[in-house]
């Protein structure tokens, strides 16, 4: 498995809300990841990503090729950016 965190700066994140404002999709199937860790691990090979903010309309898809055993970062800044 590859070990993935997403990184969201705090003014994305809504306070007292335990999965924030936003929503995660793996290949198209919703992560429930907690607000101050943002961690997931999927298996190897190319995936989908989605991250939606449903209450700004806002909807971000990108794919991302995984290695297994690897970790990755992934940033939102309007979009998301694999390190």
């Amino acid at each position: 498995m590859a070990q993935v965190t997403l990184t969201i700066p705090d003014r994305f994140r809504e306070s007292g809300v335990p999965h924030g404002p936003f929503k995660l999709y793996l290949d198209g199937k919703e992560i429930k990841i907690k607000r101050d860790l943002l961690q997931f691990q999927a298996a190897p090979g190319q995936h989908t990503i989605r991250l939606s903010f449903p209450g700004a309309g806002l909807s971000i898809t990108r794919q991302f090729l995984f290695e297994i055993g690897q970790n990755y970062k992934i940033e939102f800044v309007i979009d998301l950016i694999m390190h």
